[in-house]
């Protein structure tokens, strides 16, 4: 396997709103895959993509840099 991930994932996304003291919470849909092209890899768990989405999106505002 080269890609694994996930698709559809309900989670709220933080935007940036006019106080930036009081941000939005939106509700989205995410996908998130990983590379694992090197064939001597083990795999990933599907609940540390999740967990770090959870953790990321919901507390940084969206922005080029945080989806890095």
């Amino acid at each position: 396997l080269e890609w694994v991930g996930m698709e559809g994932i309900a989670l709220p996304i933080r935007l940036a709103g006019a106080d930036p003291a009081a941000p939005l919470l939106v509700p989205a849909t995410v996908d998130v895959a990983v590379d694992l092209a090197d064939a001597d890899a083990r795999g990933i768990h599907m609940s540390r993509l999740y967990l770090l989405l959870q953790e990321s999106l919901a507390s940084e505002a969206l922005s080029a840099p945080a989806l890095r």
